[in-house]
């Protein structure tokens, strides 16, 4: 019984999330696409001390940039915010920050955004100290209001930095922002890509995620809290980049984590005329999959029509190069919900979007899917 009953609140935890986000769980099984790692030498990270005084005097120059336009909207209380500066002026030592520099030598913060944000604030007089535990005297007290010797601390504190410089290889910024991601709810993979995409790319994939042609398709259940949303437009760009429209085939395709982390870095180089062309390819198929399939688009039939990933980016992609105008797919729209359905229940396209998604035969399986229902529907009358 207590087995039975764990199991329950397990599946009822997951129906939740699942609304909450509007997209299913994904099971993505072991992504058995040879993917080698890059070399140890293109791990360049080198080690600092630097000042309180001097890293505010970076921010201030312009020289370190804390980028609060693609941080998560999570920010520390008040409380919080001051027993990190009573440890200043206890003198306790804090943990180590991560920026990455690029060739200028401008500065970008990797890990330790909030205690970065928190110090820097404090000394522009943002906000007073709250609920200190030792030092209770000076509760209600902005940075100028602190007796001399205060300010002196704070501003020698010794920060332990952790540079990783311009020769470094993109990838490892990655996979090094992973692994010291420290924060008390930590970062996921779109929001630590988020945080490596120029100001074009954030732009590109939030203009995608907030068009009215998405929020249709998708009948607006895809929650971009966490930046859900975002990631799906990244993986329609990730697919198309890889799927030859004319033989119906996939290429160059590596773990899905990898694979999405390079396509952003790829966004990042590429010009503005690029980003309008992916944009306006992703918008005429969002229209042509709600044309296709309405208020079933990218779902199963029996999961509340949540947003299946695997159908989403399969659909998408396929419909972005699809020449067939919307009133003759409108006119097929019951035929296609009944044709997929079938699908459903032939097992093997079942669960290529089900269960190891990721794996290189099931997401072969979930394209050849689509080019069949459409075969079906459209081609062999």
């Amino acid at each position: 019984m207590p087995v039975k009953s764990l199991r329950g609140l397990l599946e009822e935890t997951e129906r939740y999330e699942n609304e909450l986000v509007g997209i299913e769980s994904e099971d993505k099984g072991e992504e058995n696409i040879d993917d080698s790692p890059y070399s140890p030498d293109d791990v360049r990270i080198s080690q600092h001390m630097y000042s309180v005084y001097q890293v505010h005097h970076w921010i201030e120059k312009g020289v370190l940039t804390l980028s609060p336009d693609f941080q998560r909207n999570m920010v520390w209380d008040i409380q919080r915010k001051s027993l990190l500066i009573e440890s200043l002026m206890l003198k306790i030592p804090i943990p180590a920050f991560y920026f990455q520099e690029d060739i200028n030598g401008d500065k970008l913060v990797i890990d330790g955004l909030q205690r970065l944000s928190t110090i820097y604030s404090y000394m522009e007089d943002s906000f007073r100290l709250k609920g200190l535990q030792y030092l209770e005297n000076y509760n209600g007290y902005c940075y100028s209001q602190l007796p001399r010797k205060y300010k002196t601390r704070i501003e020698e504190t010794q920060m332990a930095v952790n540079i990783l410089d311009s020769k470094c290889h993109e990838l490892v910024k990655f996979d090094v922002f992973r692994r010291v991601n420290t924060g008390g709810v930590p970062l996921n993979p779109q929001e630590i890509r988020n945080s490596m995409a120029t100001p074009d790319t954030r732009s590109l994939l939030k203009q995608m995620s907030e068009s009215e042609e998405f929020i249709k398709a998708t009948r607006g259940r895809v929650k971009d809290i966490r930046m859900d949303a975002q990631e799906l437009c990244l993986r329609f760009i990730a697919f198309w980049m890889r799927y030859d429209s004319h033989s119906g085939q996939l290429s160059h395709l590596m773990a899905l984590t990898r694979m999405l982390d390079r396509t952003l870095l790829e966004l990042n180089q590429k010009k503005k005329d690029y980003h309008l062309l992916l944009c306006a390819l992703f918008k005429n198929s969002m229209e042509k999959c709600h044309a296709l399939f309405g208020e079933e688009a990218f779902s199963k039939e029996d999961l509340n029509l949540i947003i299946n990933r695997p159908l989403f980016v399969s659909w998408s992609v396929v419909m972005a190069t699809c020449t067939l105008d919307m009133e003759t797919l409108q006119s097929r729209r019951n035929d296609a919900i009944e044709l997929q359905h079938k699908y459903f229940g032939g097992g093997e396209y079942y669960n290529a979007i089900t269960s190891s998604t990721a794996t290189k035969k099931n997401m072969e399986l979930q394209f050849e899917g689509v080019r069949r229902i459409l075969e079906e529907l459209f081609y062999d009358r």
